[in-house]
C-alpha cells in the first residue's frame, strides 16, 4: 500500500514539474511566449515613456530641472530594454511565419530577455533598498516573467531560485543586514511554484484540447466532403471549392456509366456499388484526387487546370480502355463511360455552375448518339 502511494506521489510530482509534451506543443508555447514578450514589452515601454514625459513636465513646472536623475536613468533604461525586446520578438515572429527557425533561437532570445530584465530589476531594487525606499521592482519583474513567459515549471522555479537567493543573500548580509523578512520570500517562492505549475499545465491542457477539437473538426469536414461509397469528393466539397476554379483556364467534364441501370437490374445493387467504386478507382489512376467528384448516382465530374482539350479527352479514352474486360467478383464485365467536355474561364460562381450544366447537356447528347 505504501509503495503504491509513493508511486502515485512520484507520478504526480513528475506530471507537475515535468509535464509530458511533444515538439508541436513546445513550438506553439514558444510562439505564444514570443507574442507575450512582444505585447508585454510594447505596453510597458509605452507606459514608461508616458510616465517619463509626465515626470519631466511636473519637475520643470516646479522649477526643479530634471528632478531625480537616478529615476530618469532607470526608467529610460527600462524603455530601451523593452523596445529592443519587443522589436526583436516581432522580427522572430515574422521570420517564424515565413520559415520555421530552429527552436534554439527562440530559447536563446527568451533566456536573454529574462536575464536582462532580472539584472535590471536587481540594479533598481538595490538602489531603492539602499535609499530605504519600497523595493518592488525585482519582485514585479519576476512575477511578470512567471505570468507571461510559459516555461516548464522546473525551469521557472529554478530561474526564480537562482535569481532570488543571491539577491536575498546580498541585500540581507552585505548591504543592510537583518531588514529582510525570510517568510515573505518563502511565501513568494510558494506562489511562484504554484503559479508556474498551474500556468504551464493549464497551457498544455488547452493546446491539447484545442488540437483534439481541430482534429475532430477536420475529420468531420473530411466526412462531409467525401462520398461514402467511392471516397471521392462530393457535391458539397465542389460547392465549397468553387472559388478555386474561378478566373482560371479549366476543362470540365461530366461522365456517367453506360447502361448502369441495366447493370443494377441484372446483377443487383451491391454489384452496382462495386462498379461505381471500380470506376472511381480507375479515375484516380488518370486524374488527381482533388480534381474529381461524385456528382450523383453514376455521374462523376472531372476538372483540370491549364490543360488542352486534346489532352483532357485522351485521359477519358485511357479511362475507358482501363475499364474494358473488368472483373468484379466472379463476373467479367465490360464497362464504358460517356462524357461531355467543356473548356472555360469564368469569374462568377453562377457562370461556373452553368459550365457544368453545359457539360451535362453534352454528356446526354453523346449518350443518345452512342448508346
Amino acid at each position: 500500500m505504501l509503495n503504491a502511494n509513493l508511486k502515485k506521489l512520484k507520478y504526480k510530482f513528475k506530471s507537475w514539474f515535468f509535464p509530458s509534451t511533444n515538439a508541436e506543443i513546445e513550438r506553439e508555447i514558444d510562439g505564444n511566449n514570443l507574442k507575450n514578450v512582444f505585447y508585454l514589452c510594447l505596453v510597458v515601454s509605452v507606459i514608461q515613456l508616458c510616465s517619463l514625459i509626465v515626470y519631466f513636465i511636473v519637475n520643470f513646472a516646479k522649477n526643479r530641472g530634471a528632478g531625480n536623475l537616478d529615476s530618469v536613468v532607470n526608467v529610460s533604461l527600462s524603455i530601451v530594454i523593452c523596445v529592443i525586446a519587443s522589436v526583436t520578438a516581432r522580427i522572430i515572429i515574422k521570420k517564424q511565419e515565413a520559415k520555421p527557425l530552429p527552436r534554439g533561437v527562440t530559447i536563446a532570445f527568451l533566456s536573454a530577455v529574462i536575464i536582462i530584465l532580472t539584472l535590471w530589476g536587481y540594479i533598481v531594487s538595490i538602489r531603492h533598498y539602499i535609499n530605504s525606499q519600497q523595493m518592488l521592482t525585482f519582485y514585479t519583474v519576476e512575477l511578470c516573467i512567471m505570468l507571461f513567459v510559459k516555461l516548464r515549471p522546473i525551469v521557472s522555479i529554478s530561474l526564480f531560485t537562482i535569481s532570488a537567493v543571491p539577491f536575498y543573500i546580498y541585500l540581507n548580509f552585505f548591504v543592510k543586514p537583518g531588514l529582510l523578512n525570510p517568510y515573505n520570500y518563502a511565501v513568494l517562492f510558494l506562489l511562484i511554484t504554484a503559479s508556474a505549475v498551474h500556468s504551464y499545465s493549464h497551457t498544455i491542457k488547452n493546446i491539447k484540447q484545442r488540437n483534439r477539437i481541430e482534429l475532430l473538426n477536420n475529420s468531420l469536414q473530411i466526412i462531409a466532403d467525401h462520398d461514402r461509397l467511392t471516397r471521392l469528393n462530393n457535391r458539397y466539397a465542389l460547392e465549397r471549392r468553387i472559388p478555386e476554379f474561378l478566373d482560371k483556364d479549366i476543362c470540365v467534364a461530366m461522365l456517367d456509366i453506360n447502361k448502369f441501370k441495366s447493370i443494377n437490374d441484372t446483377y443487383g445493387h451491391p454489384f452496382g456499388d462495386a462498379v461505381l467504386k471500380l470506376v472511381a478507382d480507375r479515375m484516380l489512376e488518370v486524374f488527381p484526387r482533388n480534381n474529381i467528384f461524385r456528382y450523383g448516382g453514376d455521374e462523376f465530374l472531372a476538372i483540370e487546370f491549364n490543360t488542352s482539350m486534346d489532352k483532357f479527352l485522351k485521359k477519358f479514352k485511357r479511362l475507358n480502355k482501363s475499364l474494358e474486360n473488368s472483373h468484379i467478383g466472379e463476373h467479367e464485365i465490360s464497362i464504358r463511360c460517356c462524357y461531355g467536355c467543356v473548356e472555360a474561364n469564368v469569374s462568377e460562381p453562377k457562370a461556373f455552375m452553368d459550365i457544368i450544366a453545359v457539360a451535362d447537356k453534352k454528356l446526354y447528347i453523346e449518350k443518345e448518339r452512342t448508346v
